[in-house]
């Protein structure tokens, strides 16, 4: 998925998605959550992978009931919660789809309709969201498109326990000049452990996010 800040005339980390004061967001979690998560806004210097819906302005919805269709989330495969909503400060969320809430797995769709939104989820590893379109016909025939599997990699390849105890690891080691720590715009929640290659090229290993591996 990615990690990245914004960087300008404020610092905001675009790949962490923390439930704060407001109450308005009590709708996505409680007070003090922190979800990994792909951003609504893409304004970075590094953008992370983001989600967006849209439909074509020539799909025929004279043949649909009310002349609409809808976007469905089937299934959701994965080690935690997906949650799908639109949010800018000081409004309520708008809640688009949902692993776990009932009633928040279809959106109703229009032509050319495009949609940008936050995509959250409560654990690493890799989730399978499998999608698709549908409509009811004039004479109420149901109609649907072939289900669309949307793949998100959050976190690292195979993220697991045992990695043990970094920071005495660290305090341990024998000295081999390595740099200073350089804290990055945009990561209060996140520490990155890196290699240096011979080629003077870094490579981060491990993100953690208040301690999740």
């Amino acid at each position: 998925m990615g990690k990245a800040a914004q960087r300008g005339l404020s610092s905001e980390t675009l790949h962490l998605f923390e439930i704060g004061e407001d109450k308005k967001l009590s709708l996505v979690g409680k007070k003090g959550q922190v979800f990994y998560a792909a951003p609504m806004k893409i304004a970075s210097d590094s953008k992370p992978l983001f989600a967006e819906f849209g439909a074509d302005l020539e799909i025929p919805v004279s043949n649909f009931r009310d002349g609409q269709f809808n976007l469905d989330l089937l299934s959701v495969e994965g080690p935690g919660e997906v949650s799908v909503f639109q949010w800018r400060r000081g409004d309520y969320p708008r809640m688009l789809f949902s692993s776990t809430v009932a009633g928040l797995q279809s959106v109703w769709m229009s032509p050319g309709v495009h949609e940008h939104m936050y995509t959250t989820f409560t654990k690493p590893g890799l989730y399978k969201l499998t999608y698709r379109a549908s409509a009811r016909s004039t004479d109420g025939k149901f109609v649907a498109s072939a289900p669309q599997v949307m793949r998100w990699q959050v976190g690292g390849a195979r993220p697991e326990p045992g990695l043990g105890d970094v920071a005495n690891a660290f305090a341990t080691a024998k000295d081999t000049a390595l740099p200073e720590p350089n804290p990055q715009l945009g990561d209060p929640e996140v520490t990155w452990v890196m290699m240096r290659a011979n080629n003077h090229s870094q490579y981060p290993i491990l993100g953690t996010a208040r301690g999740r591996s």
